[in-house]
């Protein structure tokens, strides 16, 4: 005859379950048997701590993730975790403290796909149990991965089952940017438009989000931006910058993906404010999705002028211009005996407020010192 027994293992067990269990019938004798089973240990991971949360991984700096654990019942033998991911093929190291310096190298395990794997051995100095404990993994970002990364940890130890997370770890591209004239130098003629050649150059590839915030402050008309080939060949339409709070927002995103490692360029055209003088009072921020936001100035120098009722030609910031309204002779009219003191008003209206250095010079051929 057979007969069935159903049991629910203890739950503090782990491992082979030397469980006595006696039967026998009336007239027989009592035997005893010790049935063949093994009760699979869980570990459970309390929680994962990435420091930090957003990582800029063009600093190819270390990365620590904090596991809290806690198990059923004490292991004893072949505790490890395995690391599988898309964010780093660098050395992989794990310890008990949070110094990178003291931890141990995890040893490179065949890989699947377009992830990799590896392999940390916490025998030697870790044993999971019901009390929660701490350990480490630490790992270097790939430079050129952005976004959320692929991470997935497994926890186990001999006779438990494998725990697998998913640790959040969310990597951050950064930008080089680079801006210089369509044509001439950086000096500039107050009222004089710009054409300013953007370039983005993205640590990844971008994935949305591409735009250029530029301070209200630089016009006030109106800002527009077009794209331009790596030949500074103009293509598409010239597009607005709408005004948005404090910012005009150029949307980048006809230019998505811009690709990692490889230069984008536009042209920026705007006109500054007739009362800018002096070094240009703004910068330009570019953004997009899970990246840094990086500032740029674009070094311009603006040059203010007199008699602004009028536009200076040509636009040389560096060439002095002539007032098309002359002086005034106040005293003694038109008509000055030699050595005869000539007192002239000058009518001076200017771009933009001077901040020093102010001057008037006149050629020694036509007056004498006092």
């Amino acid at each position: 005859e057979s007969f069935f027994v159903f049991l629910t293992a203890a739950p503090n067990l782990a491992g082979p379950a030397l469980v006595p269990m006696s039967y026998s019938l009336a007239g027989y004798q009592v035997r005893t048997t010790h049935p063949n089973f093994t009760a699979l240990g869980h570990v459970t991971v309390k929680q994962i701590q990435v420091n930090p949360e957003a990582i800029l991984a063009w600093r190819s700096l270390p990365v620590q993730m904090i596991f809290t654990v806690f198990s059923n019942a004490p292991s004893w033998s072949s505790e490890t975790i395995t690391i599988i991911s898309n964010a780093t093929n660098h050395t992989v190291s794990w310890g008990l403290t949070n110094t990178y310096a003291e931890t141990t190298p995890c040893s490179p395990a065949p890989s699947l796909g377009f992830t990799f794997t590896y392999v940390c051995n916490l025998s030697a100095a870790l044993h999971f149990l019901p009390t929660p404990q701490n350990f480490s993994v630490w790992f270097t970002p790939l430079a050129n991965l952005v976004g959320s990364a692929y991470m997935k940890a497994v926890v186990e130890a001999f006779d438990f089952e494998p725990t697998a997370v998913y640790p959040l770890v969310n990597l951050v591209g950064t930008w080089q940017v680079a801006t210089h004239p369509l044509v001439g130098p950086t000096s500039l003629l107050s009222r004089q438009a710009v054409a300013l050649v953007v370039t983005l150059t993205p640590s990844g590839t971008t994935v949305g989000g591409e735009q250029l915030y530029v301070e209200q402050s630089v016009s006030d008309l109106n800002v527009t931006w077009q794209p331009m080939f790596s030949n500074s060949t103009l293509w598409g339409i010239s597009a607005l910058c709408p005004l948005s709070g404090f910012y005009y927002v150029c949307d980048l995103s006809s230019l998505s993906p811009c690709l990692e490692g490889q230069p984008t360029s536009f042209l920026l055209t705007f006109q500054p404010m007739d009362t800018h003088v002096g070094p240009f009072p703004t910068t330009f921020t570019a953004e997009a999705d899970n990246f840094a936001s990086a500032v740029v100035d674009p070094g311009i120098v603006i040059y203010g002028f007199f008699d602004p009722t009028r536009t200076p030609v040509p636009y040389d910031a560096l060439q002095p211009n002539i007032l098309q309204t002359p002086p005034t002779v106040v005293y003694p009219g038109l008509i000055a005996i030699s050595g005869q003191v000539v007192t002239l008003k000058f009518s001076l209206v200017a771009t933009g407020t001077s901040t020093g250095g102010e001057f008037m010079a006149i050629p020694n051929t036509f007056a004498q010192p006092d």
